[in-house]
């Protein structure tokens, strides 16, 4: 089971990912942005030992990537200064849904 593989999930590591949450809601630039959700993705990664999928697939992203949904790569959310449509489907990604679409 998948809880069987979690590492170290205390009350501290929910504590914390909570918090990352809270303030990705407030936060007003996109670095902030793009700092929260690094680090996120660092946290859940060490929990579940998996690398962060922009580690294991999009490393040379320019900008920042976290998972949604399972650890899967079902889907990320991309944070970035230029639109990453051609680097996704350069990558053999075809959907890609720019934010003023999504929240439509």
């Amino acid at each position: 089971a998948v809880y069987e593989e979690v590492q170290d999930f205390s009350d501290q590591t929910l504590d914390h990912i909570s918090a990352i949450g809270k303030e990705i809601v407030r936060c007003k630039t996109r670095s902030d942005f793009d700092m929260l959700i690094k680090e996120h993705e660092r946290i859940i990664g060490e929990v579940l030992g998996q690398p962060p999928v922009q580690e294991e697939l999009f490393s040379d992203f320019e900008g920042q990537i976290k998972s949604l949904g399972a650890w899967g790569g079902d889907f990320v959310l991309a944070s970035s200064k230029a639109n990453p449509g051609d680097y996704f489907k350069s990558k053999g990604f075809r959907t890609v849904i720019p934010y003023p679409e999504l929240i439509l």
